[in-house]
Order: structure tokens, then sequence, then C-alpha cells
């Protein structure tokens, strides 16, 4: 039998041993952790690969208990401590290690095989560990066990809770278990052996219950002589047909792609190096006739430190502000395919404590900081093992993948968002790849161009904002009645008040009403097509300057008759003339009069001074070596923003399929490559100008961009898009006779 349970890959094997087993013993099933009701902690964790991550840490943490116990030392306080002590690892750092540096008999205490298990994409994965081993009645309490806690007083170890590697086992149909104690605490040099199963008693109980095999007769897991010593001490766990997600189906020893990848990132700097080995010849043939099938994982931060991709790299101790401290790395790679071989560029910033990454932060990081062009450059990890271990265990979830929410975890992200601002080397990479990226780019707009988005961006920042733009409404083909081949050329798609909503007005004041529009005011005849409405007329004695409007920016001045009093509404909607009158743009305000404030006090008028970013737009194609970096995995982005702070580039996708159908069109009207020009340029213009107000509105409200946000602006953009594109080929003629004129006057905007 003892064979059969050693050779148990697959789900058919197992249902073998069982017959066998029922043949010969008693059993019963007891649910794992002593409680039926274990499923919720089953579903602790999202994804198959990281239950590997916790039988690794555990496979760790079980060979250095063997060496504990047959040499206690109450004295250590850290597993990095004993790496040192008892595997001679300087510092219990494998950071300063590369692979052939490692002594030979610590490279193969811990072992991860990919296996046989008769499916491709979800392969038998055994975590194997040559550690103290477990006897029959140690199993519950340990390796079956469900927040144990079993190691909280062992600050030699890495595991804290005792569950993150019995919570991997919902990923796999069986898990079987095989341990063996060292001589020391088994002189009868017994093997214990169960597997588990998900019990659904669907007539009985809502939710299943996770169970493990015991011999009836003992209530213990089966015990069996290993007359011939076919298994060392130690454990293996054996997930039969697990599910590893991407990982599944390719080999595991690949550089990209695979375990090898995903392990060595996930365990950013472990304790102990990993063997690795790929067991399946469907995928791996080749390697395992050559014995090329294994190898060792020391984490990428060794590799890192040992790559010629890196061009530089710093390493920066700081104090945390709760106690201890923690140090943050970066390295700088120049090349971003070979940056894919280390690192996830959407998330360049990983925390770790002993060396397992347990949180991350996504780029959008350094878009906030200033630094947007370091995304695919750099990889940054805080190694936190340093932190008080009372402030330490509060900074992310039990299950070890995410920040968790509180103040101490705000802190410590605050304080890496501060240093990574601060640093003036990053700021020289970032301007660096910066330059790099626009050099690559054949098609840069021209300064006169880049010039007429600065004015209208500067005329935005100070008219205040835009509030929610109305750029969802479907537009029609206009109606000939308003227009015409002089006016009402270029259509606005919004128009928004841009005082402070509900506004303020102290009695005996008049009120400036500012509104901001993209309707160019050399096309686009406002002056006709603006109107207002008020719910109280008798408030109004005069309406003056409605002649203004330019670059974006309109006032009009409203003054109150003499009979309001302090305490009086007056709303106002502000009407202008749209593609169809049932599809006006509007927006409204509400105003209340108000007593005099005291002269220190700022009146309406009032407002700070913004400063003008520079804008630099760059129009991309497939062509641009730049195109496949900015839009290669979103071919449908409209517009990437990237804001430095003093400049703003704005990329503009020249591959999307209403610019195509645009230029199509153009085409077969008009071959004249000059008005081509004109038109493109014209389209660029708007849609950059749009998206840099939508950028500085959100920007504005928060002082962060989340995710959300960025992927909401992308849709508006979508939108925008489609609706400039549209108004473009609905008034072709018109554009293109426009253009003559751009022609015959010089310009080429």
């Amino acid at each position: 039998m003892l064979k059969k349970v050693l050779n148990a890959y697959t789900v058919k094997n197992i249902k073998d041993l069982e017959e066998i087993i029922n043949e010969k013993y008693d059993v019963e099933w007891l649910p794992i952790g002593g409680k039926v009701t274990n499923h919720s902690t089953f579903q602790m964790l999202q994804d198959g690969e990281n239950g590997i991550i916790e039988r690794l840490t555990n496979g760790i943490d079980a060979v250095i208990e063997k060496e504990y116990y047959l040499n206690p030392d109450e004295s250590i306080r850290s597993p990095r401590v004993s790496a040192e002590k008892y595997f001679g690892i300087k510092g219990g750092d494998l950071s300063k290690y590369v692979t052939k540096e490692i002594d030979k008999d610590n490279k193969s205490l811990v072992e991860l095989k990919v296996l046989e298990s008769g499916r491709t994409n979800r392969p038998t994965i055994e975590v194997r560990d040559k550690g103290i081993g477990l006897n029959a009645d140690e199993f519950a309490s340990t390796i079956l066990s469900l927040q144990g806690g079993n190691k909280l007083h062992k600050f030699y170890l890495a595991g804290t809770f005792g569950q993150g590697g019995s919570t991997a086992n919902i990923f796999s149909e069986v898990t079987l278990y095989i341990s063996k104690g060292i001589p020391e605490k088994n002189p009868n040099n017994l093997i214990s052996f169960t597997f588990t199963r998900e019990f659904d008693d669907v007539e009985n109980n809502k939710a299943p219950v996770h169970e493990y095999l015991v011999d009836k007769k003992t209530g213990l897991p089966i015990t069996l002589v290993d007359d011939e010593n076919l298994f060392e001490p130690g454990t293996a766990v054996r997930h039969i047909e697990m599910n590893v997600g991407r990982y599944g189906s390719a080999s595991a020893i690949m550089q990209i792609n695979s375990l090898y990848y995903f392990v060595n990132n996930t365990l950013f700097n472990p304790i102990l190096p990993i063997k690795l080995t790929e067991c399946r010849e469907k995928v791996s043939k080749v390697n395992i006739e050559r014995n090329n099938n294994s190898r060792t994982l020391v984490g990428f931060h060794s590799r890192l430190n040992d790559s010629d991709a890196i061009v530089d790299s710093r390493c920066i101790p700081s104090k945390y502000t709760y106690g201890g401290e923690f140090t943050l790395n970066y390295w700088i790679v120049k090349d971003i395919e070979k940056y894919k071989n280390f690192n996830n560029k959407n998330t360049p910033i990983l925390y770790t404590i002993n060396g397992q990454v347990q949180g991350s932060q996504n780029n959008r990081i350094l878009t906030n900081i200033g630094k947007p062009y370091l995304m695919d450059h750099i990889i940054v990890n805080v190694d936190c093992d340093k932190i008080l271990d009372g402030w330490k265990t509060r900074l992310f979830t039990s299950d070890r993948v995410r920040f968790a929410h509180n103040d101490q975890s705000d802190a410590l992200k605050q304080q890496v968002e501060a240093i990574l601002l601060g640093d003036e080397n990053l700021d020289k990479w970032n301007e660096f790849f910066h330059d790099q990226l626009l050099n690559e780019s054949s098609d840069n707009m021209s300064a006169e161009l880049n010039k007429k988005i600065e004015n209208k961006l500067k005329t935005f920042l100070m008219s205040g904002g835009i509030g929610n733009l109305t750029s969802r409404t479907k537009r029609k083909k206009p109606d000939d009645s308003y227009v015409n081949e002089d006016a009402n050329k270029d259509f606005p798609t919004f128009i928004k008040i841009t005082n402070q909503n509900p506004c303020e007005i102290e009695i005996g004041k008049d009120l400036s009403l500012n509104y901001i529009s993209d309707a160019d005011h050399n096309k686009y005849d406002l002056k006709s097509n603006l109107n207002y409405s008020t719910n109280n007329d008798d408030m109004i004695s005069d309406i003056t300057a409605r002649d203004y409007y330019k670059n974006g920016h309109g006032l009009d001045m409203f003054k109150f008759s003499t009979d309001v009093k302090v305490g009086d509404e007056l709303y106002i909607k502000i009407f202008l003339r749209g593609y169809e009158d049932d599809e006006n743009l509007s927006d409204s305000l509400l105003v209340r009069i108000i007593d005099k404030k005291p002269d220190k006090e700022k009146t309406d008028g009032e407002s700070e001074k913004k400063e003008n970013p520079q804008i630099n737009v760059v129009a991309l194609s497939k062509t641009d070596a730049s195109y496949e970096k900015i839009f290669g995995e979103e071919e449908d982005k409209v517009v990437d923003l990237k804001d430095n702070g003093a400049s703003i580039d704005v990329y503009i996708n020249m591959e999307i399929k209403a610019i195509n159908k645009l230029i199509e069109n153009i085409k077969a009207k008009d071959d004249d490559i000059d008005k081509l020009k004109i038109l493109k340029n014209e389209y660029i213009k708007q849609i950059a100008y749009y998206r840099l107000m939508l950028h500085y509105e959100q920007k504005k409200n928060d002082k962060e961009i989340n995710e959300e946000q960025i992927e909401e602006m992308n849709n508006e953009c979508l939108r925008a898009s489609a609706l400039i594109t549209g108004m473009i080929n609905d008034n072709l003629s018109v554009y293109l006779k426009e253009a003559d004129n751009y022609e015959s006057t010089g310009s080429s905007e």
C-alpha cells in the first residue's frame, strides 16, 4: 500500500487507493480544523497559485523547525536569523547571493514539483520539504488546522496564524498529505497519510464541509511502517488536479508566464531557496531527457541585483511612523522587454514581510507623484521585516495578499510615496524616459498647436473647472436653418457655468456669471445661440457683456433690481443651441442673496492664480516605436495622459476606428495631403483639450486619481472621439472649405 500512496498523482490513483483502504480499515471523515463550518475559511484565497506560496512558506518553516527542535535557541526572533544560524546564509538574506554561491545542501530542502495529473491545464502540484515531519497525532493541530495559531509564539518561523496552507485545498480535486517525523521523535519509522474531500450534503447542509480521512479506530490519519525507507523524513503535500490559473498549461521553468516567474516574484526574497522541478513530459520532454528540468528559486530581489538589465538601483532605510523601520529598494530597468522578466508593470511597488509579497500598489502612484514615465522601468520593494511586530501584523490581511484598511497601512503607503516623490534621482530617470519616448514619436505636434492648446487650458484653469460634462448626448446632423458656410462650423459639445453652485452674492452687488465651452469663437456664433431663463425675471434689472466670449471663456453680468432682499434665491439656466432644438446644451446656477461680508473676506469674483503647464501633444500610429508602450495593450484607448507637474504629455491614438473612417472619408472627398493634416490636427486639438479638461477637473476634486476614474475618463474620451469625428464627417464640405482658407493664408494648423 505504501508504494501506491507515494505514487498517487491522479484522481484515479486516489480512488483506487481509497478502495484498498476501505477493504483494510474502518474509516471515517472528520472536518478539517474541527469545524463543519470550515467552507468560508477555505474561500479566503482567491487564486490557486497563491495557495502554492503558502505551502512553500510552510515547507520552509518545517525545515527551520527541524533544526530548532534539534538545537533550540530562544534568542532567535526572526526567520532570517534562523536561516543564518542553521543554514549559514549571511544575514539570512538570499538577495546577497547568486544561485551558484548557495550551499548545495540548502538548494533542495524545499521542493516544488509539477506532476502529470491527466489534465493538461490542471497539473498535480507537490510541495515537499525535508523538515521536521509529522506523526499521525500531530496532523490535526498543525497541517490540518485552521487558524490554530500554532506558530503564534514561534518568532523563529515565518508563519503566524496557521491557516494559509490549508485554504489551498479548495483549488484541487483532492489533496494528499504524506509525512514522516524525524527519528528523534519517530523511533518506529512510521509514515502517516490522509487525503481530503469536499463533502456537499445538499439535503442537510447549506454549504460544503471540507474533510479528511482517518482510521476510525484511532481517529488519526492512517499509519504505515516505512521498512524500506522509501520516504525521507519530512512532509509532502500533493494537490491533485490543481487550478493554478494561467500557469497550469505552460512549462513551469520558463522565464515568464510560468510558476518560475510567479514564485520568484511573490517570494521576492525568500528565507530559503526552493527547488522547482517540471516533471510533465508533455510540456518539457526535452528538458527532462537532458536532466535540465529543475531550477533553483532565490527570488527576484537576488536576480535584480545580479542582472545586466538594471541601469540603476538604490537602497533607502527609513523610520516607520508607528515604530521600527522599513527599507525601500528600487531598481531601474531600461529595456521594457526585460522588465517583463521580473515584474508586472501594473504593480511596480511590492511590500514584503519575510520576503513574501503581501501587498502592492499599482502604477497610478507614479502619475500621482509626477513621475509617470517610470512605468515599465521601475521596480520598488518595501521590505517591512524590521517594522515592530505589533504594527507589522496590522499592515496586511491575514491571507497575505493585500493591504488592510487602517491607519497603519495608510501611513506606510504615504511614507513610501513621500520618499519616491522627493527622490531627485528618480526625477532624472523620469525625464530621461520622457525624452526617450517623445524622440521615438515621429508625429509630434507643432509648437504652434501645442501653444494653442496651452492657451485654451489656461483659460479653462482660470475659469475654475467644468463639473459634469454633457458629452454623452448623442448628436444628429445639424439643421440648415442654423448651419451655413460662414458660421457654426466648430460645434460645441458642452457649456458649463463655473461659478460655485450655489453661488452667494452680497446684497447690492452684481453677479458675474462665468461659463466655459469648447465652441471656437472664430467659427461659432455663440452670441446668436446663447439664451437664459430664470425662475423670477423681476429680480434682474439688466444683463450686460453678452458679447464677451473668447478662448473658451465667457462672461455675462447680471444686475439685480433694487427690490431684492437678503434670503432671495434666483435659479438661472443657460442654454446653448445644439444641433437640434430638443438637444440644446445647458447648465444651471442657484444664486442666493446674502448680507454683506466683512471687508477681509474674499468677494465672489476673486480666484487664485493657477499656473499654465507646458503641453506636449503627440499623435501616435503603429509605425511609431512608442505606440506599443502607450497603447499596445489598449488599442481602443483614445488618449493617454501623463502629468509631470510643470508639463503634461497627451498621446493621441491615431489607430482607432473612428479616426481611420474619418481619414478614409476625407481622402474620398479630397486627396490634398495638407488638407488632411489640417483636419487631423483639428481632431487632435479637440480631443486633447477635452482630455486635459477632464484631467484637471478630476484632479481638483481628488488628490489621487484612481483606476475607476481613469477608466471613466477613457470612456468619456471614447464618446467624445465619436462625437468629434462624427461632427467633422457630417460637415466635411464645410471643414474642407475652411481648410482651403487655412492653406491660402499659410496656416498649417
